[in-house]
C-alpha cells in the first residue's frame, strides 16, 4: 500500500473519530494498535462499554467524495447525537471502490 493511500486512510480515520466525538459528545480516536493486533475497529471510543455497535464508514473518493456509515453519514451523525450512551467500533474505509460489505463484516467481527 502506497504512501498516499495510507495518508488518505489515515485523514478519513481522524474525521470518523472527529464526527463522532462531535455528533455523540463521546470521545473517538483512532486505533494505532488495529494494524498490529487483528481486527479491533480502527475508530474506538475511548468510553467502550463494551456493547459497541459495529458500523462501516465509507468514503468513495471518486464521483463526488460520497461518505457513507451504510446509511447516509449526516443521517448517521444525527442518530449518534440522539443516542449519546452508545458507544460504536468503526472500520473506516476510504477509495474509489472501498469494499462496502467487507468492511461492515470487519466491523461486526471486531466488536
Amino acid at each position: 500500500m502506497g504512501k498516499l493511500s495510507r495518508t488518505k486512510g489515515h485523514a478519513w480515520e481522524r474525521r470518523v473519530a472527529r464526527d463522532l466525538t462531535e455528533a455523540s459528545g463521546n470521545c473517538y480516536k483512532r486505533n494505532l494498535t488495529e494494524a498490529r493486533e487483528g481486527n479491533s475497529g480502527d475508530v474506538l471510543a475511548l468510553s467502550s462499554t463494551g456493547d459497541d455497535m459495529p458500523i462501516a464508514a465509507i468514503h468513495r473518493t471518486g464521483r463526488g467524495g460520497e461518505k457513507l456509515a451504510v446509511l447516509r453519514w449526516e443521517d448517521f451523525m444525527e442518530l449518534a447525537s440522539a443516542v449519546p450512551g452508545y458507544t460504536f467500533v468503526v472500520q473506516a474505509k476510504c477509495g474509489a471502490r472501498p469494499d462496502i460489505y467487507g468492511a461492515v463484516r470487519e466491523a461486526v467481527e471486531g466488536r
